[in-house]
Formats: C-alpha cells, sequence, structure tokens
C-alpha cells in the first residue's frame, strides 16, 4: 500500500503538501502531516477513507518527471531572469497559466542554486515566461 503511494509522489512529484493544498472535500482529520508519516513508514494503519481519498487525487495527477539543475542550466535561467526584468513574484502575479505547485519560492529556490531538481513543467515553464522559448527541460 505504502509503495504505491511512493511510487505516485515519485510519478508525479507533487507532495502531500501540494496534493492537499486547497482541497475543501477531504476526509475529517486528513492533512498532508500525516500522508508524509504514510510514505515515512511511521504509520501501522491508515483509515481507508482517508488512504482511498489521497490515492485517487494522485492517480488524477499527469506524470511529471524532474529534470536535474546543472551549473548550465542554472547559469541559462538566471541569465535570462536577469535580462527579462522579471522576478519569480511578478511571475506568479501576471501568470494565467501557471503549473499546479509552482511558487515564487520554489522558484526562487531554483534560481539560488539551493534546488538541484525540479519539475519539467516548472523548469519548462520558467523558460518560457523569461524568453527561452522553444527550450525543453529535457534539452
Amino acid at each position: 500500500m505504502i509503495e504505491t503511494l511512493r511510487n505516485e509522489r515519485e510519478r508525479t512529484s507533487i507532495g502531500p503538501q501540494a496534493l492537499l493544498k486547497g482541497r475543501d472535500d477531504m476526509p475529517e482529520g486528513l492533512n498532508a502531516a500525516m500522508v508524509t508519516h504514510w510514505l515515512g513508514g511511521r504509520v501501522k494503519s491508515v483509515e481507508k477513507d482517508h488512504f482511498a481519498y489521497v490515492l485517487k487525487l494522485w492517480f488524477a495527477e499527469p506524470t511529471n518527471p524532474t529534470v536535474q539543475i546543472d551549473a548550465a542550466l542554472l547559469d541559462e535561467l538566471r541569465d535570462s531572469m536577469k535580462a527579462s526584468g522579471l522576478t519569480p513574484e511578478i511571475i506568479i502575479r501576471m501568470s494565467r497559466d501557471l503549473p499546479s505547485g509552482l511558487t515564487a519560492g520554489k522558484m526562487k529556490s531554483i534560481l539560488s542554486g539551493t534546488t538541484r531538481s525540479a519539475r519539467s513543467d516548472h523548469i519548462d515553464y520558467l523558460k518560457r515566461v523569461i524568453g527561452l522559448s522553444g527550450s525543453d527541460a529535457s534539452r
């Protein structure tokens, strides 16, 4: 059971916090910390409706592979971001098609070099917005 959840988390690149954020139809008592404990193997049993709900959400998400952020990609992103005059906050405010889970904080983490990998749809979006159109995260 837990292995299925781990596989879905890996396949979608979406963690419990992002998966459950803003949901108003969650079963009572379910929260992201609980799901994190499941994934860590620290729980011996789970409520069936909680497990089914989380699994349904993960199954509904598209596959989003991660890409490694190497020095060349980081330099390319930083240079283009600087040249564009945009900031993560401006990108968030002007966006109409922001990929799920992409936040100003995640963009800052990518651009600062503290994040070594990110979802490919996040990198592709960032490249497109800052003028690296035609680029693909997988290069």
